[in-house]
């Protein structure tokens, strides 16, 4: 006569749950993820501020990106970007000047290169229609 066992079956997320819940409260773990997008909420912010600060060109900005790092399939020279403009009849100006909303897409590109190179980036501008602007 063979002796049969009967394993209790077991939900692992329900355990994860529990050894989680035993460690960090859920009020604690809510606290952190509101601070997160609190920190990131002022970051989108700075960037925002940034794209409309307007630089009459009187300042020389620069952004010391670390070049290791840098794509060279994304970089353009100013004399390619002049002649697209032209081509396409768009302007090539001030970020500041844009009346438009700003893509939030764009907001999240410009803190992935912040964060990728560690600085804050400076003196932005805008490819876009004359009405734009």
């Amino acid at each position: 006569m063979q002796l049969r066992m009967k394993l209790r079956r077991t939900h692992i997320p329900e355990k994860l749950l529990l050894n989680r819940n035993k460690r960090i409260s859920e009020q604690s773990l809510l606290q952190q993820v509101k601070d997160i997008i609190a920190r990131e909420s002022i970051k989108d912010e700075l960037v925002l501020k940034e794209l409309t600060n307007y630089n009459d060109g009187g300042e020389i900005i620069s952004n010391n990106f670390i070049i290791d790092k840098l794509e060279g399939n994304q970089i353009f020279h100013i004399s390619d970007i002049e002649q697209i403009c032209t081509i396409y009849r768009l302007r090539f100006l001030n970020s500041a000047l844009y009346k438009g909303e700003f893509p939030y897409e764009a907001v999240i590109k410009i803190k992935e290169l912040e964060k990728k190179h560690n600085i804050n980036l400076k003196g932005f501008k805008l490819m876009a229609l004359s009405q734009s602007f």
